[in-house]
């Protein structure tokens, strides 16, 4: 427990600014449903009965987004790349939790928060750890530019854990495949 401690708090800073970002992705999801509600609740709603957390199309999303960003991490711009994505993954929470809101008011909001738990908590996980690590990854490159400093163990020990979280990423995504729909029907009567 206190090595969980000390790694948030030395990286406290970063992980505010993560959070910020997300939080700023969910608010523009949010607006995204409240200035276009009448075509969503339409068109989108209609499919809410057949919603599967993780599809072909979405594994192989996952895959490419956090293998990108090991690679741009590599080169040095892993840290901006994992920003963009984690935001775009807060405006798709804010899109669901709102737009369920909007139709299934209480209800609907339970089954987004438990629908965003189980499709997208792990995910988002990994991105916010994948960006910290990128982050190092970008500052020991810089560091090793414009110091001629050697952070060459460093980066070998960080890049080993991105591409654990990556393997860890994909057998999730397996999973959800596998049983994420059958997860998500044991909540539908909220929504029916």
């Amino acid at each position: 427990m206190t090595l969980l401690k000390e790694y948030l708090k030395r990286r406290e800073y970063l992980l505010i600014f993560i959070g910020i970002i997300l939080l700023f992705g969910i608010l523009t999801g949010v607006f995204l449903v409240f200035s276009n509600t009448d075509y969503l609740l339409e068109h989108v709603l209609i499919s809410a009965h057949t919603l599967s957390p993780v599809s072909y199309l979405s594994l192989f999303h996952h895959f490419l987004c956090l293998f990108l960003g090991i690679i741009f991490s590599i080169i040095g711009i892993g840290f901006p790349f994992f920003i963009l994505v984690i935001f775009f993954e807060g405006i798709s929470i804010g899109f669901i939790l709102s737009l369920f809101s909007i139709q299934y008011f209480l209800k609907g909001t339970l089954f987004a928060f438990l629908y965003i738990l189980i499709s997208k908590s792990i995910y988002i996980l990994i991105l916010i750890l994948l960006a910290v690590k990128s982050f190092f990854i970008m500052r020991d490159i810089i560091f090793r530019l414009v110091y001629h400093k050697s952070v060459k163990t460093r980066f070998k020990s960080t890049l080993k854990a991105c591409l654990c979280l990556l393997i860890f990423s994909f057998i999730y995504d397996l999973f959800l495949l596998l049983f994420g729909r059958l997860l998500i029907q044991v909540f539908n009567f909220l929504i029916l």
